[in-house]
């Protein structure tokens, strides 16, 4: 179990907080996590989504294969798993600003190497640096960073913060399209580099809380997640639930429009169909902010995972439902992207929080790098449907380990 020892005699796990989420007002709280949630707008749309863009003009300008061109991705998530824990054991010691801060200028730096990489050599080392912003400047260093601070208050702020996030990849292909017709791939990534240091560096520097609660206590502030913490039950259903509904949305993220081509729709349609995703998630983002207070984040989980299998399902079986199909699977994957935050702080505590999101986040990176090749050949030997329906396979082995994590918090509590 997670827990912090006291000295000897004395009561074990003991932690007062002086000062913490009450020091702050709900609009201040919003405020932070709007302003948190512009800098995840920005860093998705340069790290993840940026080849979605620029594989192509890469290609042609470089001479490169695509192969190695969106292995530079796979490059920067094993970056990524390698620093993800010592990122979480900062957040949870000294707080999250310093890291949020650095990531910016990692990010920023990853950029201009990518934009002035003459060398296959060079283009992945950006990209390499491109990972270490990842582990440190995205959704799990963000929530880290204020569960560390706001414990139980976090969940409406995460809330605001994917629900800004989630048009990362509208705004920044938009931008991005039209900045490359007219400036090339190379200033993109200039720009693009501008956005961390202009943005997101001063955001983090001033909006983000720099104190930590206080701990008053004989606790040992400084006890680590010992090597007995990875066989809590709790912990490694978390990390198995966690790396299949990752595996699922990157599957699909990466291949959506080919597999929608399989299935016989016009590449127009399979745009347009697929365009459909953003919108969806956001829209389950919504209804998480608006009725999550509600439930438990074990129970929205359950539910968002229900709804992504008859998606999934409907999609493979029923062809004339494809964009309801879309619309399902889109509002459950909006609502996962927030109980990824929520979630672990239910069932842990909140000054280990940081450093359980850091150690769950390196397998999860792991699994990103794979997916893309797991999707390719799952395509290639099963068919548009037999793989949609391998991906509800896996949802359900997810719902499975959030049913007993569920049944584990109820007996906790």
């Amino acid at each position: 179990m997670l827990c912090l020892h006291g000295a000897p005699g004395r009561a074990s796990g003991t932690l007062i907080l002086s000062t913490g989420p009450g020091a702050h007002t709900r609009f201040q709280r919003a405020s932070i996590a709007g302003s948190v949630g512009v800098t995840q707008l920005i860093a998705f749309g340069t790290s993840l989504y940026l080849l979605a863009i620029l594989a192509n003009p890469i290609g042609l300008s470089t001479g490169w294969s695509l192969p190695w061109i969106t292995g530079g991705m796979s490059v920067g998530l094993l970056a990524s798993a390698v620093v993800a824990p010592w990122v979480g054991e900062q957040i949870a010691h000294k707080g999250g600003r310093k890291v949020l801060a650095a990531s910016a200028v990692l990010f920023a730096c990853g950029l201009v190497v990518i934009g002035l990489s003459q060398s296959l050599l060079v283009y992945m080392s950006g990209w390499a640096l491109m990972g270490l912003g990842m582990a440190s400047g995205l959704y799990d260093s963000a929530f880290s960073t204020l569960g560390r601070v706001f414990g139980d208050k976090t969940r409406p702020m995460i809330s605001i913060i994917v629900i800004i996030g989630g048009f990362a990849s509208t705004v920044f292909w938009i931008i991005g399209g039209l900045m490359l017709e007219t400036l090339g791939w190379r200033t993109v990534c200039f720009a693009y580099a501008a956005c961390h240091i202009a943005i997101n560096l001063p955001i983090f520097l001033v909006a983000v809380p720099s104190r930590l609660p206080e701990v008053k206590s004989e606790t040992d502030h400084r006890a680590r997640f010992h090597l007995s913490d990875y066989t809590d039950p709790k912990f490694l259903f978390l990390a198995l639930l966690f790396m299949l509904e990752v595996l699922v949305a990157t599957i699909m993220g990466v291949h959506l429009i080919s597999l929608l081509g399989m299935m016989g729709q016009t590449l127009a349609t399979a745009i347009a169909i697929a365009a459909l995703l953003g919108p969806s998630q956001i829209a389950g983002r919504l209804i998480e902010l608006a009725v999550g207070s509600r439930i438990l984040p074990t129970t929205a989980t359950i539910i968002a995972l229900l709804v992504m299998i008859a998606g999934l399902v409907f999609m493979a079986l029923l062809p004339g439902m494809t964009t309801s199909a879309m619309l399902l699977y889109g509002a459950g994957i909006g609502v996962l992207s927030v109980v990824r935050g929520t979630l672990p702080l239910t069932l842990f505590s909140q000054e280990f929080y940081p450093v359980l999101i850091g150690q769950i986040a390196r397998p999860i990176a792991l699994t990103q790098a794979a997916a893309p090749t797991i999707g390719a050949l799952m395509l290639v030997n099963l068919g548009a449907a037999g793989s949609l329906l391998i991906l509800s396979g896996i949802c359900i082995m997810a719902l499975v380990a959030a049913i007993i994590l569920r049944t584990m918090s109820d007996v906790t509590h």
